[in-house]
């Protein structure tokens, strides 16, 4: 895996300890993102349909702050979108790498039914668990 990240950013290859390089990662504290820009117009949820798909032990998309640019909240985030046309899956044994963990044909899967469809499993709102087999179940 780290091969392919490294093949991935020649910039990131080069930093660091000669021959190991460094994974660069985008700033997740301005990420923009949040309970006012989530609802500005009402436009997410609506003319723009949201797929918010996050690993259940995902600590960065989920964190606990007192300080509010470091705290966030998935859940908040989708209460946040305006709009009705939004859907949240939750991947069961999954952390915030997503891609490159055991569940990464399924949000690959996901993702192409989204983008295609704009809704998955015939829903296009609503809050679900999707299992390791990639069988999606309404959030308890």
């Amino acid at each position: 895996m780290w091969d392919a990240i490294m093949q991935s950013d020649p910039v990131g290859s080069t930093w660091g300890v000669e021959g190991e390089g460094l994974n660069r990662i985008r700033n997740f504290v301005r990420w923009g993102w949040n309970n006012t820009t989530a609802a500005q117009g009402g436009v997410l949820g609506g003319s723009v349909p949201v797929l918010i798909a996050y690993g259940e032990h995902d600590k960065q998309a989920n964190t606990s702050s007192e300080d509010p640019e470091l705290n966030f909240s998935v859940r908040a985030l989708y209460n946040a979108i305006a709009g009705d046309h939004k859907l949240m899956v939750k991947l069961d044994c999954a952390g915030h790498s997503v891609v490159w963990e055991m569940q990464h044909k399924n949000v690959h899967n996901l993702s192409q039914h989204w983008l295609k469809h704009l809704k998955v499993d015939g829903k296009t709102q609503g809050i679900f668990d999707m299992d390791i087999n990639g069988g999606i179940s309404p959030a308890p």
